[in-house]
């Protein structure tokens, strides 16, 4: 890679009805699926979710 250049990653998500879905998460066959992820609470108070695919 160059020296000037630079990576970017991002995870998507729909936050609907109190559920958390990994919208880039793939089934077994490739196919795009919303996975429902669990929010936890972390020992210093903050919010995430997880192992999201990006």
């Amino acid at each position: 890679k160059p020296a000037d250049s630079h990576t970017v990653e991002m995870s998507v998500v729909e936050v609907y009805n109190n559920e958390v879905l990994d919208l880039l998460a793939r089934d077994e066959d490739g196919v795009t699926v919303g996975v429902k992820k669990e929010v936890i609470t972390t020992s210093t108070g903050t919010s995430e979710v997880p192992c999201l695919t990006y």
